[in-house]
Formats: C-alpha cells, sequence, structure tokens
C-alpha cells in the first residue's frame, strides 16, 4: 500500500480524485467516494495497529532476553564470589546464557528502535492530516481533530 497520498480528508473526496462539482452531485458516487475513503483509512488504521503490534512483540523479546542476562549474570556471579556449590555444566549453562543475551540485546534494541520510528512515522502522518488516532478497550477509533468527530475504527484483535 502505498501513502502518496496521506492526508485525504473526507470532505474533500471530490477535490482529491480531480472530479468537480457537477460529476460529484450524483449520490451513488458520492456514497461510493465516502465508502472508499472509509476503506483507504481502515486500511491505514491497519497498518498502524500492525506496526503497533510489531512494537510491543520486539519489547518483550528485548525484555526476555534481558532477563536472561539478569539471571546468567547473577548465577555466574553466585558461583564465582560463593563456594562452589553449582556444577561445572551448570556454570557453562549460565554462561552461555549470559554471552547470548550480552549478543543479541543489542540487536533487539535496534529492532525496537526501528519498530518505534515506523511507528510514530506513522502516527505524524496522522497527525499532518489532521486525525488523531485514539485507543480504546477494543478498538482503535480514528478522530477528526477538526470537529472531534469518530471517522472510522478498526478492532485491535482480529478474529
Amino acid at each position: 500500500m502505498s501513502f502518496d497520498n496521506f492526508p485525504l480528508q473526507e470532505g474533500s473526496a471530490e477535490d482529491t480524485f480531480g472530479m468537480n462539482n457537477a460529476e460529484a452531485s450524483t449520490e451513488g458516487f458520492l456514497g461510493n467516494t465516502v465508502s472508499q475513503l472509509r476503506t483507504l483509512w481502515q486500511q491505514r488504521l491497519c497498518l498502524f495497529r500492525d506496526a503497533e503490534k510489531s512494537l510491543q512483540k520486539a519489547k518483550r523479546l528485548m525484555a526476555a532476553w534481558m532477563v536472561v542476562v539478569v539471571a546468567g549474570f547473577s548465577m555466574l556471579s553466585f558461583s564465582l564470589f560463593v563456594a562452589p556449590v553449582t556444577s561445572e555444566w551448570m556454570f557453562a549453562g549460565g554462561f552461555i546464557a549470559f554471552a547470548m543475551g550480552m549478543i543479541f540485546q543489542p540487536f533487539c534494541y535496534v529492532w525496537v528502535k526501528q519498530q518505534r520510528k515506523h511507528r510514530d512515522a506513522l502516527s505524524r502522518r496522522f497527525y499532518v492530516s489532521n486525525h488523531e488516532v485514539e485507543i480504546t478497550d477494543s478498538h482503535l477509533v480514528l478522530i477528526n481533530r477538526g470537529n472531534y468527530a469518530a471517522v472510522t475504527q478498526v478492532p485491535i484483535l482480529e478474529h
């Protein structure tokens, strides 16, 4: 999907598609145009929802690797400063977990940063087009900031 004409307004549907008032006077076409705009906004909200989901997934992965790093470091420091209570394979396992966590944590950080940048770019485009996205319990709602009317909504969870 392309974002070439992202800042569309529902009120300017005729101007957006290059028609004058005489061509847009038929009810069928005007209704079809509004439904096309609604579909377009829903597709864009779905893109925003998917970007938000991937950001949350990246954050969870980063948190999981951070837990692995802390657990591995804690086990290593406990094994080094206390009398040798753990077996060799457990010490080696803790060292491997710590090393893997230290290797993958920077990659997770970059992935979270890239996902956040993508989500913020989509959010910025909504803001430029004078809209805002409100997150409710079960839906993403697109609100026109000019009159604070709900333009469309998309469910957060897909079935």
